[in-house]
């Protein structure tokens, strides 16, 4: 694990994924999610995205993460506001679900944390034929935007493998086998934010102050790369193979 998802961990941030919690409930408004639905929050860091979902759809959720500390403080979330929600250790490209479960997938900030091409085999794996996976994740504007010195930079920090654009995350996602790829338009509201916005900081007793440092480079690096690394939600459908021509 890198040292920003350790300070992640760490501080007990409840939203550390791009427009938080708001662009998270625009996005979902615009679904006809209904009480019969099973929804997985991926990386649910400490659950305040499931949560949300529980209390205003009343649909089932499981929330995952594989930070053994963020699942404790979703713990603690689900049972101070007594919801019924499955939680669950595990890393994305694993996923130890059946085939065929849920009805969404909701990633935030997740996928490109991880081995791309294999977390989301396991989401289109996991989900019900017609099932989407809406995913809010880092996006670079275009392939030279980046000096091979600062990519290195940006993976060696954030621990990611692959600084993708637009059209790479849509080659994995068909390549995953969803056949309907959307980039959704969140308007000026959230278009020019910066990749995250915190919120609900929960210290872990643990926590050692000198890792603000670790906060500090990343705001210096969203500063530098504002224009040009960016996020898109994405929006996929794994459509019924017998609905197919």
């Amino acid at each position: 694990m890198s040292y920003y998802l350790q300070f992640l961990a760490n501080i007990g941030i409840g939203g550390a994924h791009p427009g938080g919690l708001p662009l998270t409930k625009a996005v979902l408004a615009a679904e006809p999610i209904k009480k019969s639905m099973h929804i997985l929050d991926l990386g649910c860091g400490t659950g305040q995205t499931a949560a949300f979902i529980a209390k205003y759809y009343g649909c089932q959720v499981t929330a995952l993460d594989i930070e053994k500390k963020m699942l404790e403080k979703a713990a603690t979330r689900f049972a101070q506001d007594r919801l019924d929600i499955r939680i669950v250790e595990s890393s994305a490209e694993n996923l130890p679900f059946k085939e065929r479960l849920f009805d969404y997938v909701l990633a935030e900030s997740v996928l490109a944390f991880t081995e791309v091409s294999k977390a989301l085999k396991q989401c289109f794996y996991v989900l019900k034929n017609g099932g989407q996976l809406i995913a809010i994740e880092m996006t670079k504007e275009k392939e030279d935007t980046l000096t091979d010195e600062e990519e290195q930079q940006i993976k060696s920090f954030y621990g990611v493998k692959e600084i993708m654009t637009e059209h790479e995350w849509y080659d994995k996602m068909k390549e995953a086998g969803f056949e309907k790829v959307q980039v959704l338009n969140v308007g000026d509201k959230y278009s020019k934010k910066g990749l995250e916005e915190l919120s609900e900081l929960k210290l872990s007793q643990s926590f050692d102050f000198h890792a603000l440092r670790i906060w500090v480079e990343h705001q210096e690096l969203m500063a530098k790369l504002r224009h040009r690394l960016t996020y898109r939600v994405y929006k996929v459908r794994k459509t019924d193979p017998c609905l197919k021509n």
